[in-house]
């Protein structure tokens, strides 16, 4: 198939897809699932604007924003040795580096990109006071992998307070890519593995890339290699686990999982030499930090299977509308056949009841007829 029929054979999906959706806002209007059906119009609306999010995920103090960094190729986004995003930081393409602010109460308020760590961090009282009344930061700049539509999301750790793990939550079904930041010294960690388990499992495997970040501490070539397949080994355990707990080692699922884990992407990575190396210039810094190939995969994935992936997310909300469609109907479907059942038992007993009352009345009646016949003898 060549690069045009590719291309109409993916526009019919797109078309398919849009269809479903409508069809499924339809019925979920019917149903009163309203919630089930603002998602759905939010996908249907993302699909149609061609937009493309690529969300930087992992535990906090992994590293995320200067991974964000190292591809602005300048220090845009807040970082420190000290847990620091408070909200979630998008950013978007534009030719003038600017940025603005979208508050809990729906007003934005535009910014310099300087003012940022004021509005986003929680490294003082004060700017985490800020930061509690901002929903969403957006920074725009002429970043090369945010070009044709494509945002690249900084959250929140995985593992930081209730509401940073809540916007973390929120965030990941709007996600088409992931790339998940993990390090060297606590190569995989629980909240890590339970992400990967509950909320991306094997079938969205495709979509993710993992970073394993400051790989400059570990001096050896040879103690990177092995750090790097331990982490995959405990990527592809936890998987594997999940799926014979939900469906069974002898399942179909298990058997197509068991061929998927083995195509982790998984890099080692250092952000800081990176960002070093291109704010310097330092072609061998840029090479020694492993970002080449992490770039040219994330090219990739950006260009050649985006189609894909960008239909990837559309198509699970419809497969979940859908399960839940068909629950609602049959317990709806249950509760009138109770309701049926409930007013035929009630109308037999109360058939009974009235037999019992008219048979006592025939009875009162001969009871008073006898009195009456005896009265007169």
């Amino acid at each position: 198939m060549n690069r045009d029929e590719q291309y109409t054979s993916y526009q019919g999906m797109v078309a398919q897809v849009n269809t479903s959706l409508v069809q499924m806002e339809e019925i979920t209007e019917r149903l009163d699932l309203s919630e089930s059906q603002k998602t759905l119009a939010k996908h249907r609306k993302k699909l149609s604007g061609h937009t493309f999010a690529v969300g930087i995920l992992g535990e906090f103090r992994r590293g995320k924003s200067t991974v964000i960094n190292s591809l602005l190729e300048k220090e845009i986004m807040p970082s420190d040795i000290l847990p620091t995003s408070a909200t979630m930081n998008r950013v978007t393409y534009d030719l003038k580096p600017h940025a603005e602010l979208i508050l809990r109460d729906g007003t934005i308020k535009p910014i310099g990109i300087e003012e940022l760590p004021r509005y986003v961090t929680k490294l003082s009282p004060e700017d985490e006071e800020r930061a509690a009344l901002v929903e969403e930061a957006i920074v725009y700049y002429p970043c090369k992998f945010c070009q044709n539509g494509v945002d690249i999301i900084d959250t929140p750790g995985l593992n930081d307070d209730d509401r940073m793990s809540r916007i973390t939550e929120e965030v990941i079904p709007k996600l088409d890519a992931v790339i998940m930041v993990v390090t060297h010294d606590s190569p995989f960690s629980m909240s890590e593995a339970e992400f990967v388990r509950s909320k991306l499992m094997t079938s969205d495997l495709s979509r993710l890339i993992f970073l394993v970040n400051k790989i400059d501490m570990i001096r050896k070539a040879s103690d990177k290699e092995r750090i790097v397949q331990d982490i995959k080994r405990r990527v592809q355990k936890s998987v594997m686990d999940k799926m014979a707990e939900v469906y069974g080692e002898n399942s179909r699922e298990y058997e197509d999982a068991k061929l998927k884990v083995g195509q982790i992407r998984i890099y080692p990575f250092s952000a800081l030499d990176a960002l070093e190396g291109k704010m310097e210039g330092d072609p061998e810094l840029i090479a020694k930090s492993g970002t080449l190939p992490f770039e040219e995969e994330l090219t990739h994935m950006l260009t050649e299977e985006r189609g894909a992936l960008e239909l990837r997310v559309p198509i699970n909300v419809i497969e979940k509308t859908a399960i839940e469609i068909a629950k609602t109907v049959e317990t709806r479907r249950q509760a009138l056949k109770l309701s049926s059942e409930e007013f035929e038992r009630c109308q037999k007993a109360l058939l009974t009841q009235l037999n019992d009352i008219r048979q006592q009345k025939t009875e009162e009646k001969k009871t008073a007829a006898n009195c009456c016949n005896g009265s007169t003898k």
